[in-house]
């Protein structure tokens, strides 16, 4: 029996659609935290707002001011960025991925990139797709891999086994 971190699996072409990739945004989940932070600021705020207005001391327009900056910046913000990544997505075209011993690989037609596993902190699995979470440097990104475009027997099970080898479910 073959070590399962020989193997070598590359994709068929694909692009992604916007269902596909907004699924795996919200797989990854790279806002959440933040936005959960602003949640609790903004009833931080509030209830510093209600005890103040309890005690006869004047609202600050400055608290209420750095509320609503944390409101506009966890909510539209996050939804801004996602709507440009998707778009740069869909100009680079159908690609392909092959994932083997050395990493993973990304092919274009005008662009290839080569990962390292270490590059890759994580993956989630959903019924639709593999979500790889990446880190390069100070930058993160995601890759989905559709469980559509593996399309040989037992492929996307093969890939689970090898996700699972390499990084681990975190």
């Amino acid at each position: 029996m073959h070590d399962i971190r020989e193997v070598s699996l590359t994709t068929q072409a694909y692009a992604l659609t916007r269902e596909e990739f907004h699924a795996a945004v919200k797989a990854a989940a790279p806002y959440r935290g933040q936005r959960r932070l602003a949640a609790a600021t903004v009833a931080l705020v509030a209830a510093f707002h209600a005890a103040f207005l309890y005690l006869g001391i004047p609202p600050s327009p400055l608290m209420l001011g750095a509320a609503a900056v944390l409101v506009v910046l966890a909510v539209p913000v996050p939804l801004l960025i996602t709507a440009h990544a998707y778009r740069a997505v869909r100009d680079k075209g159908e690609g392909r991925c092959v994932l083997d011993g050395g990493g993973v690989g990304c092919h274009w037609s005008e662009e290839a990139q080569r990962m390292p596993w270490s590059a890759v902190t994580g993956f989630r699995e959903t019924d639709e797709m593999f979500v790889l979470l990446l880190r390069n440097g100070l930058k993160q990104g995601i890759l989905a891999v559709p469980k559509r475009v593996l399309t040989g027997p037992g492929e996307a099970e093969l890939l689970g086994a090898l996700l699972d080898e390499r990084i681990g479910r975190r």
